[in-house]
């Protein structure tokens, strides 16, 4: 341990302050000074390396990685949701269906209305339709690479890209 984290430490000690409530008054804190400051700015930059120490530290591994789930559950919870919005354009009403709508539904309109309304489960159903995780790395490069030269929407379905 550095010395300076014993300095640390100890002040926070004899302020009766554990590290636990000094973070949590740091990221709860409105004050414009304090929520710009480079030592809490650098939360947000060193926060997955602070997530990977949480679920990696036999301590707290338990609790973080139920935590993490929990917080996962309510994110796809809120899309499945969002998808069942009518403004999402999901609702299929059989009494109206004309043969016409049947022959003029596209799969690639809809997982890019997935994509829109639920990022993060079209994520997850994408890695769990694939399991395959050379094809995933090779999948993921392609998006990073359309990202950084797209200048528009992208018209092709990702899970149609091999």
């Amino acid at each position: 341990m550095l010395p300076a984290t014993f300095h640390v430490l100890n002040i926070l000690s004899e302020h009766n302050l554990t590290v636990a409530e000094f973070l949590l008054d740091l990221l709860h804190n409105q004050n414009p000074i304090i929520i710009e400051s480079e030592q809490v700015l650098s939360l947000a930059m060193y926060g997955n390396k602070i997530y990977t120490a949480f679920s990696e530290h036999p301590t707290t591994a338990k609790t973080i990685t139920e935590w993490m789930c929990g917080r996962m559950k309510q994110m796809y919870t809120q899309e499945i949701v969002a998808l069942t919005d009518q403004n999402a354009g999901f609702h299929f009403g059989a009494k109206n269906t004309t043969q016409e709508k049947l022959c003029n539904f596209s799969l690639a309109d809809t997982a890019r209305k997935m994509k829109q309304f639920a990022p993060a489960l079209w994520d997850l159903l994408s890695d769990l339709l694939d399991a395959n995780p050379t094809r995933q790395r090779k999948r993921k490069l392609k998006r990073q690479e359309r990202s950084g030269m797209a200048t528009g929407e992208s018209t092709t379905c990702e899970r149609d890209v091999p």
